[in-house]
């Protein structure tokens, strides 16, 4: 584990759907995801936070590079054929322009209930992208220069619990935690895992 303070940028813009300002991939409608997986039911724990996500709230002036930071964004889409669909785009980043080091996220994404399938998005050969007990999507990624992630596939509205390390350390990970909810831009987790709820669209 690197013993070091990591460095986050700032400020972070939010935008709203008519604000399309795309700073990477994987918002451009939605992915084709090419794995599929069962559901599991979790109940809300008291010990572990809860917070809302705005749908179609994106984070802007992502620089890779110049700021550690795990990214949450959320939107729902309707398929042609008139089915709702929960969009999860999660991505991380990294401060090696600053401190010269490149940093190993472990994401943990669980849906509380019901359908839930993904897709990588930016990841590089050396990094991991699967299932979790059949239910839960795992990330490892070592990033420094770019972003890596995957989108997330969820019936529309369920919440879903993010578990996460940087470098090891699983406090040093939720200070750098950033999505966008009840309007207000969030930076840093208050509990490691959190459950973050999509808002009524």
């Amino acid at each position: 584990m690197q013993s070091m303070m990591r460095t986050w940028l700032v400020p972070l813009m939010a935008s709203s759907l008519l604000l399309w300002g795309c700073t990477y991939e994987g918002r451009d409608g939605a992915p084709s995801a090419g794995s599929g997986g069962g559901g599991i039911h979790l109940e809300e724990d008291p010990a572990i936070a809860t917070s809302t996500i705005e749908p179609g709230a994106y984070l802007e002036d992502i620089v890779p590079g110049e700021g550690a930071g795990l990214y949450i964004e959320y939107e729902e889409l309707e398929s042609a054929d008139g089915y709702w669909t929960g969009y999860w785009y999660v991505h991380v980043s990294c401060d090696s322009v600053i401190s010269g080091y490149a940093c190993t996220w472990d994401v943990l994404a669980t849906p509380y209930r019901g359908y839930v399938n993904f897709i990588e998005d930016l990841l590089e050969y050396e990094d991991f992208i699967g299932w979790e007990y059949d239910y839960s999507v795992r990330m490892v990624a070592d990033t420094a220069y770019d972003l890596d992630g995957f989108v997330m596939e969820t019936d529309p509205g369920v919440p879903v619990r993010f578990d996460m390390l940087l470098d090891g350390s699983g406090f040093e990970a939720q200070r750098y935690v950033f999505w966008v909810g009840a309007g207000a831009l969030h930076g840093g987790a208050p509990t490691n895992p959190i459950d973050i709820i999509p808002e009524a669209q």
